[in-house]
């Protein structure tokens, strides 16, 4: 039997911060993007559908249906258009990495986030902990992370995938 490559990737556990009456709030593994649920969970329970317009959400989100499902949703705005093109949607997802050979927990977190996308680096915001992926140079939004800390890219960087 071969040894394993030492430099072979620990799998990434995925979780998300769920909801319900019996546990309250706790994380909760994801096998995968499908699995992720609505954006703010509990703060979005009460969305539903009338005569085709999604209301009664979070005050301040924007929701619409996507792919059957009530999910939050990035556009560009009258007055602000996050450095989205006219009709792009970004569809907005939480979740923690961890380090699946780790108990779960803050520990098991601190690790690089691996690119789902190639692309150039657009806005990078140490304070709010964002990123921008473009498609290409000056191009549009194809990816936008929330919430890393700390961020080991800047504008103008090429990404890989993974």
């Amino acid at each position: 039997m071969a040894a394993q490559d030492a430099t072979q990737q620990v799998p990434y556990r995925v979780v998300q911060l769920e909801w319900d009456a019996e546990k309250g709030y706790h994380n909760a593994a994801v096998e995968n993007f499908d699995g992720l649920v609505t954006h703010h969970p509990n703060s979005n329970s009460g969305a539903h559908l009338v005569n085709g317009t999604v209301v009664g959400g979070q005050p301040g989100r924007t929701l619409a249906l996507v792919g059957g499902e009530i999910q939050e949703i990035e556009v560009a705005k009258v007055g602000n258009d996050y450095g989205l093109r006219p009709g792009q949607v970004l569809l907005k997802k939480d979740f923690i990495l961890e380090d699946s050979a780790m108990p779960s927990g803050p520990a098991s977190r601190a690790q690089d986030v691996p690119s789902p996308v190639a692309g150039v680096v657009g806005t990078v915001n140490a304070k709010t902990g964002l990123v921008d992926v473009l498609d290409r140079e000056g191009g549009d939004v194809i990816l936008r992370v929330r919430h890393m800390s700390p961020l080991l890219v800047q504008e103008g960087d090429q990404v890989e995938y993974g």
